[in-house]
């Protein structure tokens, strides 16, 4: 009975040293340059709507607005920006690393038209 307890609790310091040793993967990261753009929105679209970038491309967004205020979220990249008005600006920084069409949009409300602001990110391979 006495080697059973043993070996049990050696078995359990194996099992937690080795979940101990399991860490999370590093952020991804860009060795290149990143890459910028600046976007307009306004009620009730952004202008440029859509932006193509690579995988594996550091992005960097700046997001102003025309008219009122608004805010925008890239759920994909788990990205949000604060409120900005006109003549403010707010930013947002990823490495694109998934491909795919992704949508972005305006997360405060800004008029009837609202729901249906949206634009998308393309990211090849």
């Amino acid at each position: 009975m006495k080697h059973i307890t043993i070996v049990f609790l050696l078995l359990i310091g194996i099992a937690l040293s080795a979940c101990a040793n399991n860490t999370a993967p590093p952020p991804a990261q860009s060795s290149g340059p990143v890459k910028e753009f600046s976007i307009e929105a306004y009620q009730f679209g952004f202008e440029p709507s859509t932006i193509t970038i690579k995988k594996g491309e550091r992005v960097k967004l700046t997001f102003s607005s025309k008219d009122v205020e608004h805010g925008v979220s890239l759920p994909d990249f788990e990205k949000v920006t604060r409120k900005f008005g006109k003549g403010q600006t707010q930013s947002v920084e990823f490495v694109a690393d998934k491909s795919g069409t992704f949508d972005y949009m305006c997360n405060v409300y800004c008029g009837n038209g609202h729901p249906t602001m949206r634009g998308q990110i393309i990211v090849t391979n």
